[in-house]
């Protein structure tokens, strides 16, 4: 004991048990720290999964949705041309010679509403904003002028009088116009913010 004594105070004595106090303290505290960075590094190993998973989703849902409003708006457009073009039959009215094209040119836009009308009720859970009522709009402008210009050809007379048939046929294109310029400003705003995430 006299010995350990000795050595202590050769040491510095107190000085020497403080600083392997200290030297414990520091290796323990070490030890702690590398154990809580191996801690942290595995949340956040996981975390990154889970955010790669979700970005990876999210590009997936994107890239889906772009697909099928891409869809969308090509049947649109092709439905509101058709549309015009038919109209522009009736800008004055045909003769009965044209009613036999003119009816194909019905069928032809008939199909294609019938390919929009599947197509909402398919995705009409998806559809943002007024998409689905704007749509309807234009199926309800486009199906009424059709059905006028059926019955009128059927009965091989004009619907209205001119002049009042050209003001109606302006009001519905104006209407068509603005429901399918609404219906492409929503999936374009829709689409904008879902925005493709990259790692």
């Amino acid at each position: 004991m006299k010995m350990l004594g000795e050595v202590f105070t050769f040491l510095g004595g107190a000085s020497f048990i403080i600083l392997l106090i200290k030297i414990y303290l520091d290796y323990k505290k070490k030890d702690v720290l590398q154990k809580k960075q191996y801690e942290l590094e595995k949340e956040l190993s996981n975390i990154k999964t889970k955010q790669d998973s979700v970005l990876f989703m999210t590009n997936k849902q994107y890239e889906k949705e772009f697909e099928i409003f891409l869809d969308l708006l090509e049947m649109l457009g092709g439905y509101v041309l058709k549309f015009y073009s038919l109209q522009a039959n009736f800008k004055k009215w045909p003769n009965g010679d044209e009613y036999e094209l003119i009816a194909i040119d019905i069928e032809r836009v008939r199909n294609i509403r019938n390919r929009i009308v599947v197509f909402i009720v398919k995705y009409s859970i998806f559809l943002p904003g007024n998409v689905e009522d704007d749509l309807s709009d234009i199926i309800d402008v486009i199906d009424e002028f059709n059905t006028i210009v059926e019955v009128s050809m059927s009965e091989n007379t004009k619907p209205m009088p001119s002049e009042e048939w050209c003001q109606y046929n302006n009001k519905l294109s104006d209407k068509v116009h603005k429901k399918s310029d609404s219906v492409k400003l929503c999936i374009k705003d829709y689409l904008n913010s879902l925005k493709v995430i990259s790692n």
